[in-house]
């Protein structure tokens, strides 16, 4: 699971919080033999905190336990959200489940099997496999012992949006990732803030509004105009204050300043820090690692090219990209 400082992470667990929107996500991401045995009037969604032999925890997007069919089983639906492609989220997941019914096997609960669901919204198609076993390789002799096991994927740029209901807070976060590699964003944002206008609450309204300002590379002033022609009235103040705060806090951390005086040493040292902030508020501690070698340097020239990568990159893959260049 990526940081929860990742403005996609953060949209998603604030969205799925909400009993109802995990009703949609099910309905709309369950293959429908399963679906057909879910009663979905049952749902609980568990803490995704899971502690691990070893003491420590992992974290996953969203757990949910569920009655199926007629008798007195339970089905785990285990989701994992990514932006990006991940060639190990089926290790990821594998040791998830054995994590969870270690933990359950000891308090003398019983182990229910899993449904395991990866929601993808990267802007390239995904290819790094369904099964546990495209991941490591296994001889055919081997395989009657390994553990072999699929998820189901969800690919947000293949959903149809006529076919997706529930919430506006629900269809504006699908509506979102089904446009990731849309070129006229102007267009999206307009579309975005329709939805919002369709009967979102004040919080929802600033999630997504935040989530919008932080992914989206649109001047300020365009947002806020394309706010005001969708009659969004509260969505212009939210932007407003939003970007403010985004610029107050680079300020305060040197970002401004330390471009403009890269010279002096003490300005370097808070354009330094004010970077590593806003990566760490884009993409999380994947972001950090990404710049690790080069902050160290803080060369003024090099720091102003991270920060541009940071503005042109769409995801943490096209940042890593970005940076390639600059090393």
């Amino acid at each position: 699971m990526a940081d929860a400082n990742n403005p996609h992470d953060a949209q998603f667990k604030a969205v799925v919080s909400d009993e109802d929107n995990v009703r949609s996500l099910m309905q709309m991401i369950l293959p429908g033999e399963i679906l057909a045995n879910v009663d979905l009037s049952g749902i609980e969604v568990l803490p995704g905190e899971i502690a691990s032999t070893d003491l420590a925890s992992s974290f996953t997007d969203l757990l949910v336990r569920a009655p199926y069919g007629e008798g007195s089983l339970n089905v785990l639906y285990l989701y994992e959200h990514k932006s990006y492609e991940d060639k190990d989220v089926s290790i990821q997941l594998y040791r998830y489940m054995g994590n969870v019914w270690q933990r359950d096997s000891r308090c003398g609960v019983p182990c229910w099997p899993f449904v395991c669901v990866v929601v993808y919204h990267g802007e390239k198609e995904w290819s790094a496999g369904t099964e546990l076993r495209e991941r490591i390789p296994v001889p055919d002799e081997v395989i009657p012992y390994f553990p072999n096991f699929r998820f189901e994927l969800f690919e947000a740029s293949k959903v149809d949006m006529g076919k997706v209901v529930g919430k506006p807070s629900f269809r504006i976060m699908i509506y979102l990732w089904s446009q990731r590699s849309a070129t006229d964003r102007k267009s999206v944002i307009r579309s975005a803030f329709e939805i919002l206008a369709g009967g979102c609450s004040p919080l929802e309204m600033q999630l997504h509004i935040n989530y919008i300002v932080q992914v989206e590379d649109v001047e300020p002033d365009d947002v806020v105009k394309l706010a005001r022609e969708s009659k969004l009235e509260r969505g212009v103040e939210v932007v407003m204050s939003t970007y403010e705060k985004i610029r107050q806090a680079a300020k305060e951390e040197g970002l401004e300043e330390g471009r403009e005086e890269g010279r002096e040493e003490g300005l370097a040292e808070g354009f330094e820090r004010g970077l590593v902030l806003a990566v760490e508020v884009r993409f999380g501690k994947e972001g950090l690692d990404s710049i690790a070698s080069i902050r160290e340097s803080r060369n003024i020239s090099v720091l102003g090219k991270v920060q541009d990568a940071l503005r042109k990159a769409k995801d943490i893959a096209e940042f890593r990209t970005l940076l390639g260049s600059i090393r």
